[in-house]
């Protein structure tokens, strides 16, 4: 009984020692490329990045600690349903601002895009869909929202000094749902063009900010 329990039990050790490797089971490669850019594919969000144009994600990303630097680029980041974990540069100074454009194109309506992370902007932003965890609007930046789902947002020129006439920064609302989102506006220019501002917060300071409503759906 033993030698016969012996020999059932190694003829499935070798049955599985000598199972060809294409019906094991296949598993995700998590080491794929993160996004490309036309049909060029990058191992690394930031490399796509530095090609400028539009760079498509491929998969979520996690930038760890360090953010993404767009510099003096222009470039268009397409979310693709994916997610970006870490913080977004947009130039490091008035000086150094470029021009970034963060879309979502889903293949059904509204996407579920992420960036889990701070936005800083000083040169030109552009939103148009995707959910975003905060944006700073700061120095000479201009940030133009159209669609998208927000917690926080702050818009301030800490350089502005008293004898300027008008504050550098803006930033243009023509769209979004801002639910329990809280805008700070400091120094700078605000105006909303549309969207809908459920309990939302509003925090409004300097001499030199001007806040401009012409629409949008306002509740609580």
């Amino acid at each position: 009984m033993k030698k016969k329990l012996f020999c059932i039990v190694l003829s499935l050790a070798m049955v599985v020692v000598f199972m060809p490797a294409m019906s094991l089971p296949a598993f995700a490669d998590s080491e794929g490329p993160a996004a490309k850019v036309g049909n060029t594919e990058y191992t690394e969000l930031q490399e796509a990045v530095n090609h400028a144009g539009t760079v498509e994600l491929l998969k979520d990303v996690n930038l760890g600690s360090t953010p993404l630097e767009i510099g003096t680029r222009t470039v268009t980041i397409n979310l693709n349903d994916f997610k970006i974990t870490g913080n977004i540069n947009v130039g490091k100074s008035d000086k150094t601002g470029g021009s970034l454009t963060i879309k979502d194109d889903a293949v059904n309506g509204h996407g579920t895009g992420t960036v889990a992370g701070t936005i800083t902007n000083y040169g030109k932003l552009t939103l148009e869909d995707g959910y975003f965890d905060y944006v700073d609007n700061l120095g000479s930046g201009t940030c133009v929202i159209n669609g998208g789902v927000f917690k926080e947002l702050l818009e301030s020129d800490p350089n502005l000094v008293s004898n300027k006439s008008t504050a550098k920064n803006s930033m243009v609302i023509n769209g979004g749902t801002f639910n329990g989102t809280r805008l700070s506006v400091v120094n700078s220019s605000l105006t909303i063009n549309n969207g809908t501002f459920d309990g939302a917060s509003f925090v409004v300071k300097g001499g030199k900010t001007k806040v401009v409503v012409a629409n949008g759906e306002f509740k609580n």
